[in-house]
């Protein structure tokens, strides 16, 4: 049976040897990618991972299943396909640029198949995407990450370099209340990302509406910038099942040291 690997916190190992790998509750969906294809191709997901989970340690779990499991598989930015896993990691096999390379399986994977647990002190892969080494990154507001430290200093030096210098706080204003294209709105956002504000935000509230998923983000992002109650009244009601929202949120609560428990009781 193939031998295969399931990169995870290592908070989450007890359960896993309790009850196996279950599916995550974003996705709905167990990742793995098949040890066959050697170390680095295998753990190349270790560093994204991390990063994006915001995990402090990782760990490796090793199962086996058997050749004829129906599974998923291709580059996580195209349409993926199913397979035996046997074929799969034949065709994985085959590539000459396997960097970006999944597979998965929707269902959990029954704790009798693990062999093996193993810690990850320094994760493997890319730092921003795969074959990303030797490119300049690209901090726009969809590519750059949520909270990582430097990101807001690299982000004012990718704006100077574009000649997209943040507005004036009153042009951005202006554009605010006029404009509904997504992207002038965000660029409009910048104006008050950096640094402390003490007048009143809710002329930025009506943009939480939003269906967009990304504005809804910098508005709660640029709102925190706020030292103002209304502000702060706004992140105790404010509801979210995205775990990136709640990050922010928590984070700004920390910046501003507000409790959000008292303005409940209130």
């Amino acid at each position: 049976m193939p031998r295969l690997v399931h990169i995870t916190a290592s908070k989450a190992i007890p359960a896993i040897q309790r009850s196996g790998i279950k599916p995550s509750k974003r996705s709905g969906v167990v990742y793995f990618m098949p040890l066959a294809a050697g170390h680095y191709i295998s753990h190349q997901w270790a560093r994204e991972l991390k990063n994006w989970q915001q995990q402090p340690t990782l760990a490796a779990i090793h199962f086996k299943l058997p050749s004829s499991v129906v599974v998923w598989h291709g580059y996580y930015y195209s349409p993926h396909q199913q397979d035996e896993l046997g074929q799969a990691i034949r065709q994985l096999l085959a590539l000459e640029n396997p960097l970006g390379y999944e597979f998965f399986l929707e269902q959990a994977i029954d704790s009798s198949t693990i062999s093996k647990i193993v810690p990850i002190h320094k994760p493997l892969g890319w730092r921003y995407f795969p074959s990303a080494h030797g490119r300049k990154p690209c901090y726009c507001p969809a590519c750059a990450r949520r909270g990582e430290y430097g990101q807001s200093a690299a982000r004012q030096r990718w704006l100077a370099e574009r000649g997209d210098l943040p507005l004036p706080v009153s042009k951005a204003r202006e554009m605010i209340a006029n404009s509904t294209d997504a992207i002038q709105l965000i660029w409009a956002l910048e104006a008050f990302m950096g640094k402390t504000h003490r007048d009143d935000p809710s002329f930025l509230f009506s943009l939480l509406e939003t269906d967009d998923e990304l504005l809804r983000y910098q508005t709660l992002a640029a709102i925190g910038n706020f030292a103002h109650p209304k502000a702060k009244h706004l992140f105790a009601s404010y509801s979210s099942d995205d775990p990136e929202v709640k990050e922010l949120i928590a984070a700004i609560a920390r910046k501003r040291n507000w409790n959000f428990a008292a303005e409940s009781d209130q």
